[in-house]
């Protein structure tokens, strides 16, 4: 009978994250695995030179890259004015405000870059140092190369440009002799759970699009959006947790796909909610639609079997499993 995937074994020669994710490829978010173990070349960093005027004749052949301003994941808002970037790259600041980030005192950290890029920054060993510090502390600011951040922090925007997303415009260069390397973005959304109420408002409105308009933006930005189905797609069955059996209208999947999502994992405790012939008919309306789907399948080693994503040669694996296993 089809299962949904509970055991699953996969063999990696670098480290496996927990939870659902796989990074299969040494590239991704725009950082080399051993990339923060790299040395740079201490040549005149482009950050400090005057707005406007051309390298010297040393840096001229050297490779440049984002100067990235590093903060938690937990830290808001995101954008920094190119006024107060380069405020912050020639005087130094002491406080978020002088950078339109709010209250409180800030602690400058600075990690992997040439001497003297950011005078007033306690430089650490290295950008991996830094990336560390401020992933722990909601309040110190790491300047480093781009192709050192890791997905475990953000990065500040500046005059609304990423240094990942777009390196091309950032305004903050510094010469290290690298360059940045593929970022893929991606979107992890939720649970979907169509059916029930909001499939009755989808059904009133003649539109299975209506309640996921307002996320399709967001979605439709990553290069891989992915979400949890908390449903089946069909009724060809009893229902087997009563009134809390859920099951969607199986158009909503163009509407799923016209959002942005490219997956979605079925390893979750609704999707057997109206037995095995739904379930059977879920799979196979999944396999007609435009997405892909992982975490069931008609066998063990079907619902086990990782999906493989890959973006301008940077593979992403996912896998689905569920822990609570009413159905």
């Amino acid at each position: 009978m089809p299962v949904t995937g509970s055991r699953v074994q996969i063999a990696l020669s670098r480290t496996v994250a927990a939870g659902a994710l796989l990074v299969l490829a040494p590239t991704v978010g725009g950082c080399s695995a051993d990339a923060e173990r790299d040395p740079v070349t201490p040549v005149e960093p482009a950050a400090t030179r005057a707005e406007g005027a051309p390298p010297s004749d040393e840096t001229t052949t050297a490779a440049e890259e984002p100067l990235a301003l590093a903060v938690s994941a937990s830290r808001g808002p995101h954008n920094v004015t190119a006024k107060a970037a380069r405020r912050l790259l020639s005087a130094g600041v002491s406080t978020w405000s002088r950078l339109g980030q709010g209250r409180g005192r800030v602690r400058v950290v600075s990690g992997g870059l040439p001497v003297d890029t950011a005078p007033g920054a306690q430089r650490l060993g290295s950008a991996a140092a830094a990336l560390r510090a401020a992933r722990r502390d909601d309040d110190m600011l790491a300047l480093v190369p781009a192709h050192a951040v890791d997905p475990r922090v953000q990065t500040l925007t500046v005059g609304g440009v990423s240094p990942l997303r777009h390196p091309e415009r950032y305004p903050l260069q510094v010469a290290t002799g690298r360059t940045p390397g593929t970022v893929v973005t991606l979107a992890i959304g939720g649970d979907l759970m169509l059916g029930r109420r909001v499939g009755d408002l989808l059904e009133r409105r003649g539109d299975p699009y209506a309640v996921l308009r307002p996320m399709a933006r967001r979605f439709r930005a990553a290069d891989i959006a992915v979400a949890n189905l908390e449903s089946t797609l069909s009724t060809a069955g009893p229902p087997q947790q009563g009134g809390d059996s859920f099951a969607a209208d199986p158009a909503v999947l163009s509407a799923l796909r016209r959002t942005g999502f490219d997956a979605v994992t079925l390893a979750n405790n609704h999707v057997g909610d109206f037995g095995e012939r739904a379930l059977r008919q879920t799979l196979t309306r999944l396999e007609r639609s435009p997405l892909e789907s992982f975490g069931a399948g008609r066998d063990l080693a079907r619902a086990s079997r990782p999906l493989v994503v890959e973006v301008d040669g940077v593979r992403t694996g996912f896998i689905g499993f569920d822990s609570i296993g009413e159905s």
